[in-house]
């Protein structure tokens, strides 16, 4: 009864069903209201739900995995002790990561492209959810887990594992012929490294990409996305087989890394299902290298490489670097020596593409650059509103939200840096335009949350930077196109 009565404290009346030792809908009155984000937030995660769901039901095999989920489902429950219906207990969690096992599996068979994958891990993150609730025999909305909890973490190891299975399947289900496909670098010979990390900034993309090259010129095989993965190529696939495949990888760390790895956010999240998935199945003993680029390592390593021994770049010490490379060239069968001809191939690996293939990364940058400006000055527009008056806040937030997500900010600037670099002078000038805006928008807010309604003061500033984001939109657009006019 501990347990209730701190959900009484904090303003919850519980009703608690016990005959199967599952909580059912409305075994919670709640006496204390969710916030506006708290509600949008789950407004948003079943609405995910909804379209994953709608997604799997059209396979032919959903039905059937319907009847296995409810068929093994009450196999499982009428074998459970009592000991195994009791909440939050040892033997409880195995009941539910069994239960959670059943659900996916059954999930897993519907998994034949990569629509369906991502729609399967919806599913499973929702399973995770929902195990929990049936671990703790409280509604998950209402009492949400601890971060450090390891009853939580085994959850969430439990369905990496599930996502690691998906793209297994999906990559052996894949019938193109190799060429069509992403191909690691690495066609023979010797074992390759895998660079994971995070998009951070673009300094510290170009630092990585430094890296990359510089392992390269000592005589070590590398794959990075910045150099491998190919136009029109699975990014998620890509992932899978880089990680699997490769022999070693290296992980950046950073706060950011750290953040995206373990929420499971980005494509740094997608990686850390993988990387997850592979420790709990215990494939390649000191396969993981952690590299710590900035912070420290509590505040920047991923909790599942925790106690693992690495390496720390921060300030580019070439012991550092020199033991990396030890421990990289000890199984290298050139070895790790400088050479001018592996040098000059990092070179020529880094060097933007030029003819037709420029021409068409200049009209993607062009598509996806346009998309961006679009989406950048449409997102300002209903704060304005709220600074007029017309709307509040939370109206604002749902138009925002409504919307979907947004065009893929992160291509264009990999397009820029990599294909374009001439073009950075000008992307920088629309960065600062976003910036000031944010700046605007933030202050505003600021003023918002402690009551100060009155937003006019902001709406001359938040309209100048508006306005610096469309002349610098221009500005880019008409640079870019004198650039592929050769001009």
């Amino acid at each position: 009864m501990g347990n209730d009565r701190i959900l009484a404290k904090m303003g919850f009346q519980l009703k608690r069903s016990c005959a199967l030792g599952y909580p059912q809908k409305g075994d919670f009155a709640q006496s204390k209201k969710m916030t506006p984000h708290e509600r949008r937030a789950i407004r948003a995660r079943r609405a995910a739900l909804d379209g994953a769901v709608s997604v799997l039901k059209k396979h032919p095999r959903f039905p059937a995995a319907q009847v296995q989920i409810l068929a093994r489902s009450k196999e499982l429950m009428d074998g459970l002790t009592e000991q195994e219906k009791q909440w939050a207990t040892s033997a409880r969690i195995a009941v539910v990561l069994r239960q959670l096992d059943v659900r996916a599996e059954a999930y897993l068979d519907l998994v034949d492209d990569m629509k369906s994958q991502e729609a399967f891990m919806t599913v499973l993150n929702n399973l995770g959810i929902q195990a929990w609730g049936e671990y703790t025999g409280y509604d998950p909305e209402l009492v949400q887990p601890i971060a450090g909890d390891p009853q939580v973490d085994a959850i969430r190891q439990r369905v990496a594992h599930w996502v690691g299975e998906g793209y297994k399947r999906l990559m052996n289900q894949e019938s193109k012929p190799p060429s069509d496909e992403t191909q690691l670098r690495p066609e023979s010979g010797g074992p390759t490294v895998f660079v994971s990390y995070s998009w951070d900034s673009p300094d510290h993309k170009a630092w990585v990409l430094r890296l990359a090259n510089r392992l390269t010129a000592n005589g070590i095989k590398v794959v990075i996305d910045q150099k491998d993965l190919k136009l029109g190529a699975r990014t998620p696939a890509f992932m899978e087989r880089s990680v699997s495949e490769c022999d070693r990888v290296l992980v950046i760390c950073t706060e950011t890394y750290k953040q995206r790895f373990d929420d499971r956010n980005g494509g740094a999240g997608y990686e850390g299902h993988i990387i997850t998935g592979e420790i709990i199945n215990q494939v390649g003993e000191n396969k993981f290298i952690p590299v710590l680029r900035c912070g420290d390592w509590k505040t920047a390593m991923p909790t599942a490489l925790s106690g693992v021994y690495g390496v720390d770049l921060r300030s580019d010490l070439s012991e550092e670097y020199v033991k990396l490379i030890d421990e990289l060239g000890g199984m290298n069968a050139t070895g790790s020596h400088h050479t001018e001809e592996v040098a000059a191939k990092a070179g020529e690996d880094s060097a933007p593409s030029s003819g037709s293939s420029r021409r068409e990364r200049g009209e993607e940058l062009y598509q996806v650059a346009q998309g961006f400006f679009d989406a950048l000055t449409t997102h300002y527009l209903p704060y304005l509103r709220v600074m007029a008056g017309e709307l509040t806040y939370n109206e604002a937030l749902d138009i925002t939200i409504s919307r979907g997500e947004s065009p893929n900010f992160h291509r264009m600037e990999f397009l820029v840096q990599v294909d374009f670099p001439e073009l950075l002078q000008e992307f920088n000038r629309i960065l600062a335009a976003r910036d000031s805006a944010n700046e605007v928008m933030s202050a505003h807010k600021a003023a918002y949350k402690v009551g100060d309604t009155d937003g006019h003061r902001y709406i001359a500033p938040m309209k100048k930077a508006l306005e610096a984001i469309e002349r610098s939109a221009a500005a880019f657009k008409l640079r870019l196109i004198g650039t592929l006019r050769g001009r």
